[in-house]
């Protein structure tokens, strides 16, 4: 039988050390570099570069036309077209 007391000491100290290995984002808006407000400036961005590609509303596309789109355009700016 496990020991409920071990278990839980194992699972904070695994806890403790993947924050220390990986540090978690800071998703506070109020701080300069938050992920909120990178994830908008990413997507923002990719939006924009996605419009060169077509002719269709970036904004109003399907999340499946989002990714077919981006797979397409991610094979059409490889060197040899694959």
């Amino acid at each position: 039988m496990i020991d409920k007391v071990a278990a839980q000491e194992d699972l904070r100290r695994t806890t403790s050390e993947i924050l220390r290995i990986c540090k978690p984002k800071n998703w506070n808006v109020h701080i300069d570099g938050n992920a909120t407000v990178q994830n908008e400036l990413d997507y923002g961005l990719m939006v924009l570069s996605m419009q060169q590609h077509t002719t269709k509303d970036v904004n109003k596309l399907t999340i499946m036309q989002f990714y077919h789109l981006q797979a397409w355009i991610q094979i059409k700016n490889k060197p040899n077209g694959r």
